[in-house]
């Protein structure tokens, strides 16, 4: 908050409410939850005028779910604040809240403002009126607006319409099933794979929803989709379920060709070389290749997990019942061309310094010949 001039200093010092002089014009309508940028601009930067930081969140019949950037969370509601039970604005009001308190705690938000979007009107308003005479809300009001004064925050919430609303409400519907989908490879085997390309990694295209399985900070999962992501500049790394490989390679193909200067992907596949996604390897620089047998895998202890909870604990599933390999498709480089046996003719590239792609054989996409290829190629080992 700029310093006030000496001829404000007695209306300020005497006002009721905090008085932010940015010189905005939004200023005089953040209080009733108006910003200057559009909601598009706040759910991709999370960020309102003057720095204000955003979260989003939305509940449904047995849980609610809220997101800030890459950190999401998931609140399941016991049987008495569930559906037909409690009435829908209690789920959304208290996961509103929940999200507060996460995002309040984890980035120190104090002396400052804080935009809440939400789909729910009824919240919106108790929000944004400091108060509420309804009995069932009116309890969790008084808590939340004593925590932001006890912390000097002016939390604020505006509308977002449900049909923009997707990732919240897709967190909030999820459940956590048994899954044989859910294998997250081995954190050596990763590192391996990041040690043989040229570019970082910068999202991974398959985790769960809270990226438990995630190697990365930022991921997709199956309330935002891989298919539905732009890639552009994105380095891809994805474990995707075996059945989803065809899809995966078919997006990202569509997305390097829009821009194929900055995005890659390197995908964890099985030698399933008759599988009818296996002609889309073509072209595909072969990193890793790893024997069947490997212990490569972890999948969630679902013995020892709660019914709706995210996995607490993961196990490995054991030795692999087929060799897997590690594909690359790299950024497209100058000056690199294949040489007929399947190895690379080098050039004049443009890979980071000390960093190049070490690419094993780069794959035909033909049965035939990629078996004869595989022959000849050392596997790697996770000792």
């Amino acid at each position: 908050m700029a310093r006030p001039g000496a001829h404000t200093q007695p209306l300020l010092s005497a006002a009721s409410r905090q008085y932010y002089l940015d010189g905005l014009p939004s200023e005089n309508g953040f209080f009733k939850g108006h910003t200057e940028k559009t909601l598009d601009e706040l759910l991709t930067s999370y960020t309102a005028h003057a720095n204000i930081p955003v979260y989003v969140t939305d509940a449904a019949g047995t849980a609610g779910g809220g997101h800030r950037h890459d950190d999401r969370f998931i609140k399941a509601y016991p049987p008495d604040l569930c559906a037909p039970v409690a009435s829908s604005n209690l789920r959304e009001f208290d996961t509103g809240v929940e999200g507060y308190l996460r995002y309040q705690q984890r980035e120190d938000w104090r002396e400052q403002r804080a935009l809440w979007l939400t789909d729910n009107t009824t919240a919106m308003s108790i929000v944004n009126r400091e108060g509420t005479m309804a009995p069932a809300l009116e309890g969790l009001s008084r808590r939340l607006q004593h925590h932001l004064r006890q912390h000097g925050v002016n939390l604020k919430a505006r509308h977002i319409a449900g049909k923009l609303n997707t990732l919240a409400d897709g967190l909030s519907r999820h459940e956590w099933p048994h899954t044989t989908a859910d294998w997250m490879l081995a954190d050596r085997a990763f590192h391996q794979a990041q040690s043989r390309v040229r570019d970082n990694f910068t999202l991974d295209g398959a985790a769960d929803p809270l990226g438990t399985n995630s190697h990365l900070p930022r991921y997709c999962s199956v309330v935002d989709s891989f298919m539905g992501r732009n890639l552009a500049g994105e380095h891809v790394f994805a474990n995707p379920d075996f059945t989803l490989i065809d899809d995966y390679l078919m997006h990202f193909k569509a997305e390097q060709q829009r821009s194929p200067y900055d995005t890659s992907l390197t995908l964890v596949v099985p030698a399933w070389l008759t599988a009818p996604w296996w002609k889309r390897l073509r072209g595909g620089h072969l990193i890793c290749l790893y024997p069947q047998g490997a212990p490569l895998f972890t999948s969630p202890e679902w013995r020892t997990q709660q019914p709706s909870q995210a996995p607490t604990a993961r196990v490995y599933r054991g030795p692999t019942r087929w060799p897997t390999l590690i594909v690359h498709f790299p950024t497209l480089m100058a000056c690199r061309s294949v040489g007929r046996d399947g190895g690379l003719r080098p050039g004049h590239g443009h890979a980071a310094p000390h960093r190049a792609v070490q690419t094993l054989l780069i794959l035909r996409g033909e049965p035939a010949s990629d078996a004869a290829l595989l022959r000849d190629v050392p596997q790697v080992s996770l000792c």
